[in-house]
């Protein structure tokens, strides 16, 4: 076990703790990709360090009680992609499902980073709907695109029509590309290839200005937002799994000196 360097009796106490304590059961409004990254991805991961730990540990008790929570939290999650277009509503109540008069208005992160998590969620516990609504929801978010294989930031979960056609890799689409190649190096599909590569050539041609990223209207390809926004921080990351190390380094360099300059990176700049 040299290679587990964590606090281990810490770490079954919390399992513990959380299967003992933690109900989903609460009548609370909660945004479905916040919970979705955090909470839904949080139990996974640790669901998967535990049965890692214990099956190399010869007193493993583990039971799987972070993956029953786990699919407690996703069966909550199923009434959101209940839409005409299967894109879910942003925002779900855990106990009472899908609230009367619930904003229809998304964001393409909000869509289009949940195949991770639900993905995952299906082939751990061999029920298939969680997988297939993340993949549903994404599919017609790819057929949205424009012409130019680009996709707005902002749409309506029911007519599946863009709201707001300015669009860059920042905020309410960063996560949508980081997804879908994670879910090429997890799940092995060509079809989350496809679409990462030719979105991510899109956005080498029409968002990319020498090392920086503006935002353009996803019809033209037209400049709309000339700003580097702190939520882009993450795309020299995507580009080094990529392999383009190149593109990678000069982003890099420029969100550097921007933070270096300010002691933070900015919201905006």
């Amino acid at each position: 076990l040299s290679h587990y360097q964590g606090n281990l009796t810490e770490f079954d106490r919390g399992v513990s703790w959380l299967s003992e304590n933690l109900t989903f059961d609460v009548d609370a409004r909660v945004n479905l990709f916040e919970c979705n990254i955090r909470l839904l991805g949080g139990l996974i991961s640790a669901h998967i360090l535990a049965k890692d730990y214990s099956s190399q540990n010869k007193d493993g008790v583990y039971q799987n009680q972070l993956l029953h929570l786990a699919e407690n939290l996703g069966r909550r999650f199923l009434p959101a992609f209940e839409t005409p277009t299967g894109l879910p509503y942003a925002w779900i109540n855990l106990k009472y499902g899908v609230m009367e008069n619930e904003t229809t208005e998304t964001s393409t992160s909000g869509c289009g980073s949940l195949i991770l998590e639900m993905g995952a969620l299906s082939r751990l516990t061999g029920d298939s709907r969680y997988e297939a609504a993340a993949l549903r929801a994404l599919r017609k978010l790819w057929s949205m695109r424009s012409s130019l294989n680009l996709v707005g930031s902002t749409l309506d979960v029911l007519s599946g029509n863009w709201i707001e056609y300015s669009s860059g890799i920042g905020a309410g689409v960063d996560s949508f590309y980081e997804y879908l190649i994670k879910a090429y190096i997890l799940f092995g599909s060509d079809e989350y290839w496809d679409m990462f590569h030719s979105a991510y050539l899109a956005v080498q041609k029409y968002f990319r200005h020498g090392p920086w990223y503006h935002e353009a209207d996803i019809r033209t390809g037209e400049a709309t937002h000339w700003q580097l926004t702190s939520l882009q921080a993450f795309w020299p990351g995507v580009q080094t799994l990529l392999g383009d190390v190149a593109a990678a380094n000069l982003s890099h360099r420029e969100f550097y000196n921007v933070w270096q300059r300010f002691g933070v990176l900015p919201e905006r700049y």
